[in-house]
Parts: C-alpha cells; sequence; structure tokens
C-alpha cells in the first residue's frame, strides 16, 4: 500500500535575511488586492445605507414615540428610539473599520507589485492584521455575549420551573 506523505515547510528558528516574492504569489497578491478594494468599497456603500437608517430612525423615533404606547397604556419615550439607534452605530462604526482595513490592504497591496515597493507591501499587510485583528476581537466578544445570554436564558428557564 503507498502511502503519499505531504511535507510541510520547514520554519527556522531565526529569520532568513530575505523573502523573495514569486511572480506567482505577486500575481495572485495583485488580483487579492483588487478583490479587497472592491470588498471595502461595498462595505463603505453599506456602512453609509447604515447612517442613513440611523438618520431615519432618529428622525422618526419620537413621531412614533408620541403616536403609540405601551401594553401599559403609558406613552413610550422618545429615548426609546434613540436606545434603538446605539447598536446600529456600534455595528456601523465597526463595519466601517472592517472595511477600512481592507480597502487599504487592498490598495496598498496594489500599489507595491505595480511598483515592486516593499513599504506599501508593509503598509498592506500591517492593514490585513488590523482588519483580522477587527474581526477576531469582534468574533471573541459576540461569543461573550452568547455565553452571557446562554447562562440567563439558562437561568430565566430554572426560575421558571422552580416557581411552578
Amino acid at each position: 500500500m503507498d502511502t503519499t506523505e505531504t511535507t510541510e515547510p520547514v520554519v527556522p528558528d531565526y529569520p532568513l535575511p530575505n523573502l523573495v516574492i514569486g511572480q506567482d504569489a505577486k500575481n495572485y497578491l495583485y488580483t487579492a488586492g483588487k478583490w479587497a478594494r472592491f470588498l471595502g468599497i461595498l462595505g463603505f456603500i453599506a456602512t453609509a445605507i447604515m447612517a442613513l437608517l440611523c438618520v431615519f430612525a432618529g428622525a422618526v423615533s419620537p413621531i412614533m414615540g408620541a403616536l403609540s404606547s405601551s401594553p401599559t397604556g403609558l406613552p413610550v419615550s422618545a429615548g426609546a428610539g434613540v436606545l434603538s439607534i446605539v447598536p446600529l452605530l456600534l455595528i456601523m462604526i465597526l463595519y466601517f473599520f472592517v472595511s477600512y482595513f481592507l480597502y487599504q490592504f487592498g490598495t496598498n497591496i496594489k500599489n507595491g507589485i505595480a511598483v515592486n515597493d516593499m513599504t506599501f507591501v508593509t503598509k498592506a499587510f500591517r492593514n490585513l492584521k488590523s482588519h483580522f485583528k477587527l474581526i477576531g476581537f469582534t468574533l471573541i466578544i459576540i461569543v461573550i455575549c452568547y455565553i452571557i445570554a446562554f447562562i440567563i436564558g439558562g437561568l430565566i428557564v430554572g426560575s421558571t420551573f422552580m416557581h411552578h
């Protein structure tokens, strides 16, 4: 029976003096840069749409608060509308920076590959690092929120069964 072994590249304990990027890798990076810029622009458009939604919600919430009432018959506070805008603002700010770092990666990697300048390439990878760090921190926060929600949900369900 034949076994095919895949060899992992050996990573030295010390940095090598120079990194040479081959033409195929440059083409892949250039193409990735074009897609990164495109996705960054789409992110900016989505951020602008979210900003318009915030403005619309901010303008409409006082009117809706005056026209509606809570189940108790009391009027709904206009502050409740502002409170509902806060999560959208946070998501909008986060999405802007995710898009910004991705767009900057795309712009700098395309420029660096086009003119063969490592300064641009280094800036590009710094922005890509920031992009992934921001996504990573965001996912950690989301997972923590889910864990807290499950714990609170479990406590609520547990307390309702204990009272019956």
